[in-house]
């Protein structure tokens, strides 16, 4: 056997490295120094005891705050050391240095020339300026830099200058700032606005708000309010990203040519015709259908209300039918034949499939006047067409009431919902959440219960209920939004 042992002291830190080989064997020890000391190294000296406890208990919380204490007046005054931007002669500008930027690296200072230099692929940096006893907020545009688009950095031969007073929504500030590559427009022409890429994880009005903050925390000098063409250029980016991520970008006619409900993330374990079933699945015998049956719940949701806001004429959907959401127009002419209003919205109805929970493609509307069918009719059909499969099983609390005269009500549907009276009569099974079935009466309850039903058995019906939990936390946000959000 043979042993080593290493010790340091640095920062007031002491580290104690020890190491035993048994034939070639090699032990480290981090944990608990002082006994592994006592324990495999008996030769050892007090003092290598004692700094071992005296590390122990600086790792402690305790004793961490309690050494910290003892040179915090250090921190301090090397904090008050940064706020002054350190000494001036360890700059490696040579000129008056005046400027200093709060976003590079390091307490540096530098003249105009300098600091312009620098930041030419970075202007949006928060510059501030000495101006004889403190520093000051100074932005690059005063500083007169000049941004060129395109021509991958080479002079143009024809420039065009922008607007004068171009703002520029970024993480740390609001800019009054030129055109940069990478920066999003607010509007196609004389633009006079655009925003970075960045994203965050919170609301767009609390974003905003913060980098307000950020600009002016005085409230003295508060920038023009440009929260509506911020928010705009939001819903416009999230419209291409969402384009971006479901292929549309590699395929003949693109945006323009995706088809109703193509935006959605579709149930990867519900069945599919050409996708996960055999080539003969519709062949199967009688008592194996069930295996093929497309399993629906429906209901309705009053948390989700929405204030009379806007318009769609005022504020269009840029996706609206193309994703969750039935399509605006089609969808409002038919409700308008069956209600007498229908721009102020009490709640939403939603497919879902069961099993799974997978919000169907366009399977959710807009309610005007509670729960009519007129809206809820409209939401199925819309949900389940094409119809692929042999049966589907509708979950409906009111499916006893909601069954009756469906078919005289689908005759009144756009054309493209309409089905053959023969196919729906054969494939559409009706039944009642388990939850909701024991309120119903005993004729009613029977004939609709999922339990009684070959092959739904252990089905209950009310998954639906779970997107419902998930979703009310946004209902207060949600109640303010537009058509176009």
């Amino acid at each position: 056997m043979s042993q080593c042992l290493n010790t340091s002291v640095a920062g007031g830190e002491v580290i104690i490295t020890t190491k035993l080989t048994f034939h070639n064997i090699s032990c480290i020890s981090h944990a608990r120094p002082a006994v592994w000391l006592q324990q495999y190294v008996p030769s050892v000296g007090a003092a290598l005891l004692e700094a071992a406890s005296f590390l122990k208990h600086y790792n402690s919380r305790e004793g961490g705050t309690c050494l910290w204490e003892q040179v915090s007046t250090e921190y301090f005054l090397k904090e008050l050391h940064l706020e002054g931007h350190g000494s001036l002669t360890t700059t490696p500008c040579s000129c008056k240095c005046l400027y200093h930027c709060e976003d590079c690296y390091g307490p540096e200072i530098s003249c105009k020339s300098c600091c312009l230099l620098k930041h030419a692929h970075h202007p949006l940096h928060i510059i501030n300026k000495w101006n004889g006893t403190h520093f000051e907020h100074n932005s690059l545009v005063d500083m007169g830099p000049r941004v060129q688009l395109g021509h991958e950095g080479m002079p143009c031969l024809h420039p065009q200058r922008g607007h004068v007073s171009f703002v520029m929504i970024h993480t740390n500030a609001i800019h009054q700032q030129l055109l940069h590559c990478e920066w999003y427009l607010a509007t196609l022409h004389f633009p006079q606005s655009a925003c970075t890429r960045q994203s965050s994880k919170v609301s767009g009005y609390e974003f905003y708000a913060s980098l307000k903050r950020l600009t002016d925390n005085t409230g003295l000098n508060v920038p023009k309010s440009w929260y509506k063409k911020f928010m705009r250029m939001v819903c416009q980016f999230h419209h291409i990203k969402l384009m971006k991520q479901a292929g549309h970008g590699n395929i003949t006619g693109g945006i323009h040519e995706t088809e109703p409900g193509a935006l959605t993330t579709k149930c990867p374990a519900c069945l599919q015709p050409a996708v996960n079933l055999l080539e003969d699945w519709d062949k199967v015998e009688g008592s194996m259908k069930f295996l093929y049956y497309l399993i629906i719940t429906m209901y309705a949701n009053f948390c989700l209300k929405n204030r009379n806001q806007s318009s769609s004429m005022a504020d269009p959907g840029l996706h609206t039918g193309l994703a969750y959401f039935v399509p605006d127009k089609s969808y409002t002419e038919h409700v308008l034949r069956n209600a007498s209003q229908a721009d102020v919205v009490t709640g939403i109805g939603l497919c879902l499939c069961t099993h799974h929970e997978y919000v169907q493609p366009q399977g959710v509307g807009d309610l005007q006047k509670g729960e009519e069918y007129a809206n809820m009719d409209f939401i199925f059909f819309s949900s389940i067409m094409p119809l692929l499969l042999l049966s589907v099983v509708i979950s409906y609390d009111i499916a006893c009431q909601w069954k009756l005269n469906l078919m005289k009500r689908m005759n009144g549907l756009p054309e493209h919902l309409q089905m053959l009276a023969t196919v729906t009569l054969a494939a559409f099974i009706f039944g009642i959440h388990k939850f909701h079935c024991p309120a119903h009466k005993e004729k009613c309850a029977i004939p609709h219960s999922l339990n009684l039903m070959p092959g739904i058995g252990w089905t209950d019906g009310e998954g639906i209920k779970c997107n419902w939990a998930e979703i009310n936390h946004v209902a207060n946000s949600m109640k303010e939004m537009g058509a176009g959000y």
